[in-house]
């Protein structure tokens, strides 16, 4: 009797296997599946995406440094600020500064309910 065969036995008598193993290649009626399906293994996979060690065109900078696009695939590093200092936008194709003009206390309200 095959491991198939055998496993059917088992699975409708609900007894339990021998060995506890069967091959998927020796079960009828199953799929046809890619290598990576049964393996587990990243290596066979098809298709694999293409997958960088750094970003794209984001070299270079130093400590606190922000990267900010200056144009398409065009990247700068703005320098660290100073302590206080917030980032500003100046607008769309413009690029970020540090200031601490235009920056005003935000009010906060709370209310209850008794």
């Amino acid at each position: 009797m095959s491991k198939a065969q055998t496993l059917a036995t088992t699975v409708s008598t609900g007894s339990v296997l021998a060995d506890g193993t069967v091959a998927y290649a020796e079960v009828s009626g199953t799929p046809t599946l890619a290598t990576v399906a049964t393996s587990g293994s990243y290596t066979d996979l098809t298709d694999k995406p293409t997958i960088t060690d750094t970003a794209t065109n984001i070299a270079g900078g130093s400590a606190g440094t922000i990267p900010y696009q200056t144009a398409a695939d065009t990247t700068a590093m703005l320098a660290a600020g100073t302590a206080g200092q917030a980032l500003l936008s100046q607008g769309t194709g413009l690029a970020p500064v540090w200031g601490s003009g235009g920056i005003s206390t935000a009010k906060v309200y709370f209310f209850a309910s008794f």
